[in-house]
């Protein structure tokens, strides 16, 4: 969900959840924001940072030391997997024309 809370600024979640065997994560959350570049007299450019969480499924912890999802005959992990993983980015989005845009970030 984004949501435009004030000239420019926009705040945003995201939530997604997977139900089944096969999958390595099984929940996502995250959530940002972003500032468009109007202070700077570049209002099609904008500015964000975020951050997540994505959560291991409890079959992929059981499974990730012995895992062969290649079928090398060698696990692919050999590891215990941990619980999940935090994740925290920001961008810089440098509008360039009409249809193309860069956006560096760094996570």
């Amino acid at each position: 969900m984004d949501q435009q809370v004030a000239g420019g600024v926009t705040l945003f979640t995201r939530y997604s959840r997977h139900f089944g065997p096969r999958s390595p994560f099984d929940l996502n959350v995250s959530f940002g924001g972003e500032l468009a570049g109007h202070p700077w007299r570049r209002p099609q450019d904008g500015v964000g940072v975020a951050v997540g969480f994505t959560r291991m499924s409890r079959a992929f912890r059981r499974d990730a030391p012995l895992l062969d999802a290649n079928g090398g005959s060698v696990a692919d992990f050999g590891y215990a997997a941990a619980s999940g993983e935090k994740t925290a980015e920001a961008y810089y989005r440098y509008q360039v024309n009409d249809t193309f845009a860069l956006a560096p970030d760094i996570q």
